[in-house]
C-alpha cells in the first residue's frame, strides 16, 4: 500500500510567555495565545426564552420494509467490551499529533475515487479508523494500514455506489459517471460499538434514496447490513425533493439524520439503531421545523435517551431542538453569541492563498462560503453541547474581515426542567500566528470538533492567505485551562487548490485512549493517480498502543493423542505503537469460542515484536495428551495471545477469537 505513515513528535509547542492587558467587561480580552484576541461568553447566562414545557412538534415514525436490506459478511468478530487504559494528560497547549497517515497516491489507495469536494468524515472505533470522501468511504487500521470491507471486497477505498451493489441493494446508476452517491457521513456509535455510514443517491426524485450501512462490529473487516431508505419528500408546489447535504449523529437508541431536500427544506430522521445494528426490521421517526431548516443532530458520547440538535437562527442566535417521548422541544438562548463585545458577525468570506500556477485565473480563493455559518458538526457529552462554525470578523484596528471559527459549547442539563441553556463558551480565534508580521491577516475554516472523556476539546481548521498554500491546524482546549491553546500545525498543503475544493474536516473522539481523530483534505501536486488530493488523518492527545490479532489459524484436519502436529498462526500488529515480544499459548475446547480459564492449554509460542501494521506467521508445535482422556469427535484449537501481559493494547479482547462467524477465527481438528 502506497502511504505516508508518519509517528510525530510528542514534544509541545515552547510558547513564550506574554504579559498581556486584560481590559473590563465589554472589550476585547487579550490571551497569551498565538492566534490574537479572543472573546468569550459569561459563565453563565440568563433563563432560556423558552418555556420549559414548549412542545413544538410530534415525530412521526414508520416501520420500514426489509425488502430494502442487504448484507455483507465478512470474517465477523465478535462483540466486546474493551479495557479503557488509564487517561494520559496533556500539556496546557496544543500538542503536536502522536500519530498521522494519509491516503494513498494511488488509484487503488486514495479514496478520491469519491470526487471532490471530499466533504471528509471521519470515526473512530477501538480499533479501526473509517472515513468518509465525497461519495466513497475507506477503513483502515489505527497505524493507517487499508483493510476489507466484509466478504467479496478488498483492502481498498470504493465508491459507496459499488459497494452497495454488491449487497444487491442498488442497481446502477448512469449518471455522474459511476459516482451515483454523495455526500458520505460516518459516525462511531459507542453504544453498540458500530459504524454508521450514509450516503445520498443521485436517483432521479422521487426515486433518490438515503444509503446506511452498519458495521457488524466495531472491525469493519466483519462485513456490514446495508439499507437503502426512501424519504419520499415533496417541495411545497408537490413537486418531488431532491436531497443535498446531510449530517448525521447517534444516540443511546437512534441513528440521527439530517437529510437536506432542497425547496422541501431539511427533514430530520431518527431510526432504532439496535435495529440497523442487527439487521433486524427498523422504525423510522421523522421531523421537521420550519425554524430547524439549519440543525444539525449531536455525536452523543455519553448515554441519553435524548437525542439534541443544535440550529444556528442567525449570527448571533442559537436554538438547541430536543426530541423526548416523541415529542419535540426548542430552547432558545438568552445570550446572543458575541454580544459581550458588541460583535455582529457576518457571513464566511472565501479566503486568498499561494497560486502555483495550475488555477487558470490567477491567485486562487479557498471558498469557506460553500456551508455558510451552521454548525459542522456537534458533540455531547456529560450534558454539554460543543459545536463549531465559520464566519468572518474584522479584528481591532483592521479594516478588511478574516475568516475565523467560531467554537461554542451549551451547557443542556437542565434543558427539560428549568429550560436554562447556559452558554459556557463563545469563543472566535483565527487571526496569526507566532513569527507572523504584525497586523498580518490568516484566514480558518471548515472546522470540525469533538470531545474526549477527559473533557478536552479539540478543533481541526484550514489556516490560509495568500502567502502560503493551506494549511491543517489543531487547536485543543485542554480540561481546566482557562482558553484555547496553541493551534498545531499538522499537515500542509503543497499546491495550489482547486476552485474552493476543501470543504468540512471530520472529528472524532477516540473511545480507548481519550485521543481525538482529526481528518481534512489537503492539495499535493498531482499523483501517479491523477488526483490532486488526499485526506490525512492526524490523532492529537491520547496515548499510542500495539494492537495484535490472530489475523489466520490453520491446523490439520485429523489429529491423533500424543502424536505432535503443526498449528500456523498469522498475528499482526493492528495499532499504532510497536508491539513487544510476546508470549502467546494453544488451546484445545470442544465449543467454537476458546476459553483459557477452562480449556486444555496444549502448547506455548513466541511471537516477536512487531511493528506497527508488521505481521509474523509462526508454526507451534502441539501435542494432545491421552491424559486428557478418550477424546473423539471434532474439536477446535486456537490461541490466546500476550498471555503475560507485556503491553496494553488498543483492544485486549481481540487476542483470542476474533471473529464473529465460523469458529471464531479458530481451527477445527477431528481426532482419528
Amino acid at each position: 500500500m502506497s502511504r505516508f505513515l508518519s509517528v510525530l513528535s510528542r514534544r509541545p509547542w515552547l510558547v513564550a510567555a506574554l504579559v498581556l492587558p486584560v481590559v473590563a467587561c465589554g472589550t476585547t480580552l487579550w490571551l497569551a495565545e498565538e492566534e490574537g484576541p479572543s472573546y468569550q461568553s459569561p459563565v453563565r447566562a440568563p433563563a432560556s426564552l423558552d418555556a420549559a414545557s414548549t412542545v413544538v412538534a410530534r415525530v412521526v415514525t414508520t416501520t420500514a420494509s426489509m425488502a430494502s436490506r442487504g448484507e455483507l459478511r465478512g470474517e465477523v468478530r465478535w462483540d466486546h467490551a474493551d479495557a479503557v487504559p488509564g487517561l494520559v494528560r496533556a500539556a496546557p497547549v496544543t500538542p503536536n499529533a502522536t500519530y498521522a497517515f494519509e491516503t494513498g497516491e494511488t488509484t487503488a489507495t486514495n479514496i478520491d475515487v469519491g470526487k471532490s469536494p471530499a466533504d471528509s468524515n471521519i470515526a473512530a472505533s477501538s480499533t479501526h479508523v473509517c472515513l468518509t470522501a465525497r461519495g466513497a468511504f475507506a477503513c483502515y487500521t489505527k497505524g493507517g494500514e487499508l483493510v476489507s470491507l466484509g466478504a467479496g471486497t478488498t483492502a481498498r477505498p470504493y465508491n459507496a455506489q459499488e459497494f452497495f451493489n454488491l449487497s444487491g441493494i442498488l442497481p446502477v446508476i448512469p449518471s455522474m459517471g459511476g459516482n451515483g452517491v454523495k455526500d458520505g457521513r460516518v459516525v462511531f456509535d459507542p453504544f453498540r460499538k458500530r459504524f454508521f455510514f450514509l450516503f445520498q443517491t443521485r436517483e432521479t426524485p422521487p426515486a433518490s434514496r438515503l444509503l446506511i450501512a452498519v458495521s457488524k462490529s466495531e472491525d469493519p473487516r466483519d462485513g456490514f447490513w446495508t439499507y437503502a431508505d426512501l424519504p419520499n419528500q415533496t417541495n411545497p408546489d408537490g413537486t418531488p425533493a431532491g436531497q443535498d447535504y446531510d449530517r448525521i449523529g447517534v444516540n443511546s437508541t437512534h441513528f440521527l439524520v439530517t437529510n437536506g431536500m432542497g425547496a422541501a427544506g431539511e427533514i430530520h430522521f431518527m431510526y432504532t439503531a439496535a435495529n440497523l445494528a442487527s439487521g433486524t426490521p427498523y422504525t423510522r421517526g421523522a421531523w421537521a421545523h420550519v425554524l430547524a431548516q439549519n440543525a444539525g443532530p449531536a455525536v452523543h458520547q455519553t448515554t441519553t435517551t435524548d437525542a439534541f440538535w443544535v440550529n444556528r437562527d442567525d449570527a448571533s442566535h442559537v436554538s438547541v431542538w430536543a426530541v423526548r417521548n416523541g415529542q419535540v422541544t426548542r430552547k432558545t438562548s438568552a445570550y446572543l453569541l458575541g454580544s459581550n463585545i458588541g460583535v455582529t458577525a457576518t457571513g464566511p468570506i472565501s479566503a486568498p492563498q499561494r497560486d502555483d500556477g495550475t488555477v487558470a485565473g490567477g491567485v486562487p480563493d479557498v471558498g469557506f462560503t460553500n456551508i455558510g455559518m451552521d454548525p459542522q458538526n456537534v458533540d455531547f457529552r456529560n450534558g454539554k453541547l460543543t459545536w463549531v462554525a465559520n464566519e468572518s470578523h474584522v479584528w481591532s484596528g483592521l479594516v478588511s474581515p478574516s475568516n475565523v471559527v467560531r467554537l461554542v459549547q451549551l451547557d443542556v442539563s437542565s434543558y427539560f426542567t428549568t429550560g436554562v441553556l447556559p452558554v459556557g463558551i463563545d469563543r472566535v480565534f483565527g487571526r496569526s500566528s507566532a513569527g507572523d508580521a504584525a497586523g498580518s491577516l490568516f484566514d480558518y475554516g471548515w472546522p470540525a470538533v469533538a470531545t474526549n472523556a477527559a473533557g478536552d476539546i479539540v478543533i481541526g481548521t484550514v489556516r490560509t492567505n495568500a502567502a502560503i498554500f493551506p494549511e491543517l491546524r489543531a487547536s485543543a482546549w485542554l480540561a481546566g485551562q482557562t482558553d484555547l491553546g496553541s493551534s498545531s500545525l499538522i499537515g500542509a498543503g503543497t499546491a495550489s487548490n482547486r476552485g474552493g475544493q476543501y470543504h468540512m474536516a471530520g472529528a472524532s473522539a477516540d473511545p480507548t485512549t481519550s485521543g481525538v481523530y482529526l481528518s481534512q483534505m489537503f492539495t499535493v501536486p498531482a499523483m501517479p493517480s491523477g488526483a490532486w488530493w488526499k485526506i490525512r488523518v492526524n490523532k492529537l492527545l491520547g496515548v499510542n498502543l500495539p494492537d495484535i490479532l490472530a489475523t489466520s489459524v490453520t491446523a490439520p484436519a485429523t489429529v491423533a493423542l500424543d502424536q505432535t502436529f503443526n498449528v500456523t498462526v498469522t498475528v499482526m500488529n493492528q495499532g499504532d505503537a510497536v508491539m513487544p515480544a510476546s508470549t502467546g499459548k494453544m488451546y484445545l475446547t470442544v465449543f467454537d469460542r476458546v476459553n483459557p480459564s477452562t480449556d486444555f492449554q496444549i502448547a506455548a509460542f513466541s511471537v516477536p515484536a512487531l511493528a506497527i501494521d508488521a505481521s509474523a506467521t509462526i508454526v507451534v508445535p502441539c501435542t494432545i495428551s491421552s491424559s486428557l482422556g478418550s477424546l473423539g469427535g471434532t474439536w477446535t484449537i486456537g490461541p490466546a495471545l500476550d498471555r503475560t501481559l507485556v503491553a496494553t493494547e488498543h483492544s485486549e479482547a481481540n487476542n483470542l477469537n476474533p471473529f464473529l462467524a465460523g469458529f471464531h477465527g479458530n481451527a477445527r481438528v477431528t481426532f482419528q
